[in-house]
């Protein structure tokens, strides 16, 4: 069975806890339900995942935000690919994929393929005009930066939730792009 490391990034409104925890119990998550629980400060869960006929191991994890800056690259290390997460409806987290996620990862794992996920798709009908990140301008940014994909997802509806981890798995899949050195993962020094 092949395991992978998913690594999932974004600011703490962007959604992922909830795109996460609707994935592994195969269930709808309401963010506004008081009985919603949040995750520690460091997430890392394993599960095996049948897709495209073959079963794969993967490691979830997510290193929770801000307050962590210099101990959050020390969970890069071994992973096959990352997953970029914003909100839809929360600029803001959109804004930090490039002034803050990109460059992060990107310094220290260039070589490891990534997504991007938009989260939270069921709220954008009630997200104010300059709040919300339109389905063409996130795209835009995914391939502008070199994403493999770009999947849109609620945790709520559970509306693109098995895509995004479908398609976290087949950017692991993919070699590992050519530097000057060569690496086989993400190395922290």
């Amino acid at each position: 069975m092949k395991e992978y490391k998913i690594l999932f990034v974004g600011d703490w409104l962007s959604g992922k806890n909830p795109v996460m925890e609707s994935f592994i119990t195969n269930k709808p998550i309401d963010e506004a339900d008081p009985n919603h629980y949040s995750y520690p400060t460091y997430y890392d869960f394993s599960l095996d995942v049948a897709m495209d006929s073959e079963t794969y191991h993967l490691k979830l994890t997510d290193v929770r935000v801000d307050c962590y800056e210099r101990l959050r690259p020390l969970a890069y290390p071994g992973t096959d690919a990352f997953v970029y997460c914003f909100s839809t409806c929360y600029r803001d987290s959109f804004d930090n994929l490039e002034e803050k996620w990109y460059p992060e990862v990107h310094h220290f794992c260039p070589e490891v393929p990534f997504i991007v996920m938009g989260a939270q798709i069921e709220q954008r009908k009630e997200t104010e005009p300059d709040q919300e990140v339109s389905t063409e301008e996130a795209s835009a940014w995914a391939v502008n930066y070199g994403a493999e994909a770009y999947i849109e997802c609620s945790a709520k509806t559970m509306e693109g939730v098995r895509d995004v981890f479908e398609a976290a798995v087949k950017a692991a899949k993919l070699p590992r792009k050519k530097l000057k050195t060569t690496r086989l993962k993400c190395i922290v020094v």
